[in-house]
C-alpha cells in the first residue's frame, strides 16, 4: 500500500514537471515566433511592461468613443495642489472671481502624470503665477496623447458645457501631430483625422478596446492563442504613404492641425475666451534643441541619442517646418518652439518632455505672453 502511493506521488511530480517543461516550450516557442513576426511584445512568463501603467491610478487610460482614450484614476490619483473634477485638474486658488485659464495638450501638459516632473507640468506653475496676480487660476484639460484633433473633441465635449468664466483657452502642442502618431496609417490618418488607430479598429471590427484591464497575467503567449488580444492591445503599425485624392480637404498631417486650431479658435470665440496655440519646444529641432557640445549632464547625452534616429528627426523637422509656417499666418498662434533649450542646467526628462526646471521655464514664458495679449 504504501509502495502504491510513493508510486503513484511520484508518477504524479513526473508528470507535473513533464506538463510544466511543455508549457514552458510553448510560451517560448510562441515568444519568438511573436518577436519574428513583429508582433506586440507581451513579456515572457509573465505580461511585460506593456500593462505597466494599468496598475498606476495617474496613468492608466480607459476607451472613450470620442476621445478615444480618457483617464481612468478612480478618485485615487494625488496631484500636487489640486483636485480632481471628473477629468479635469483643478489647481487650488484663492480668488473665487479669478478668471479662468483652460490647458489643453499632450502628456506634457497633463497634470495625471507623474513620471515626467513629479505631476509638475507647465499648468501647475502657470496657475503659481496666477495665485501670485491674484486674478487668474487654471484648470488642465491636458491628456497623454492627445494631439490638436483630440484638444478639438475634447474642447466641444468636455469644456464647453462647463458654465465657468473662462478667460483664456490655451494650448502648447505640435509634437503629438507628428506625421504617424495618432495613426500610422497615413492616408487613414487625413480621411479621417479625428480617429486614431484604436478607434477605426473598434469602428472596422465592432470591437471594445480594452485599456484598463490586463486580460492575462501567467504565460501571456500562450494565453494569446485563446483571447482575442487585439481587444486589448494597440495594432500593428501599417505606414501607408500614398497621397489624398482631391476629394479630401487635407495634405497632409500639417493641414489637419491648421484646420483644428482655427475651429477652436471659433469655439473658444463663442465661448467668450481667447485662444491661444503655443508651438511647443522638443528636443531634435533644428537649432537651439538640438546641441549638445559643451553641455554637461543628462541633457547633452537626450539630445545626443535622439538625433542618432534618423527617421524620427527628418519626421520632426518636416512636421515643425510646416506648423511654424502655419503658425506665422495665424494671429492666435504664437511659436515658443525655440525655449528652454537642453542645457547644463538639465531641464529635459526625456527626449519629448521638459522637468520641473523646463516646465517652469515654459509656464513663465506662457504667462509673460498671456499678460501682453490682455
Amino acid at each position: 500500500m504504501i509502495n502504491s502511493v510513493m508510486t503513484y506521488k511520484k508518477v504524479l511530480l513526473i508528470n507535473l514537471i513533464i506538463f510544466f517543461i511543455i508549457l514552458l516550450l510553448m510560451e517560448t516557442t510562441i515568444f519568438f515566433y511573436r518577436k519574428i513576426n513583429e508582433k506586440i511584445d507581451l513579456g515572457y512568463i509573465k505580461t511585460g511592461d506593456l500593462f505597466k501603467k494599468i496598475d498606476d491610478d495617474c496613468e492608466r487610460m480607459k476607451s472613450h468613443p470620442i476621445l478615444g482614450h480618457i483617464h481612468d484614476h478612480k478618485e485615487n490619483c494625488k496631484i500636487p495642489d489640486a483636485i480632481i473634477e471628473d477629468n479635469l485638474v483643478v489647481y487650488n486658488y484663492k480668488n473665487p472671481d479669478a478668471k479662468v485659464i483652460i490647458t489643453l495638450g499632450g502628456s506634457t501638459s497633463d497634470g495625471f502624470y507623474k513620471n515626467f516632473s513629479a505631476g509638475k507640468t507647465y499648468p501647475y506653475y502657470l496657475n503659481k503665477l496666477c495665485q501670485k496676480e491674484g486674478n487668474c487660476r487654471v484648470i488642465n484639460a491636458g491628456t497623454g496623447g492627445y494631439g490638436s484633433s483630440k484638444e478639438l473633441l475634447k474642447l466641444l465635449t468636455e469644456i464647453a458645457p462647463l458654465k465657468l468664466d473662462i478667460s483664456h483657452i490655451i494650448s502648447l502642442n505640435g509634437i503629438n501631430d507628428i506625421r504617424n502618431y495618432s495613426n500610422p496609417n497615413f492616408l487613414e490618418s487625413i480621411k479621417k483625422p479625428y480617429l486614431d488607430s484604436n478607434q477605426i479598429y473598434m469602428l472596422k471590427n465592432q470591437k471594445w478596446i480594452i485599456k484598463n484591464k490586463k486580460p492575462f497575467y501567467l504565460f501571456p503567449n500562450i494565453f494569446s492563442l485563446f483571447f482575442d488580444i487585439e481587444l486589448n492591445l494597440p495594432q500593428k503599425k501599417n505606414v501607408d504613404y500614398s497621397a489624398p485624392n482631391q476629394n479630401f480637404r487635407f495634405n497632409d498631417h500639417t493641414d489637419v492641425w491648421q484646420f483644428n486650431i482655427k475651429i477652436m479658435n471659433e469655439i473658444s470665440n463663442v465661448l467668450n475666451a481667447k485662444y491661444i496655440v503655443f508651438l511647443q519646444p522638443t528636443i531634435g529641432l533644428e537649432g537651439e534643441q538640438s546641441k549638445f557640445s559643451n553641455i554637461l549632464g543628462k541633457d547633452g547625452e537626450i539630445v545626443k541619442n535622439t538625433l542618432e534616429d534618423i527617421n524620427y528627426i527628418e519626421n520632426l523637422r518636416e512636421t515643425y517646418q510646416k506648423l511654424k509656417k502655419h503658425c506665422e499666418n495665424n494671429s492666435f498662434c504664437i511659436d515658443i518652439s525655440d525655449i528652454a533649450p537642453p542645457s547644463s542646467y538639465n531641464v529635459y526628462s526625456n527626449a519629448r518632455h521638459h522637468n520641473q526646471k523646463g516646465n517652469e521655464i515654459i509656464a513663465s514664458e506662457i504667462f509673460e505672453r498671456l499678460k501682453l495679449s490682455d
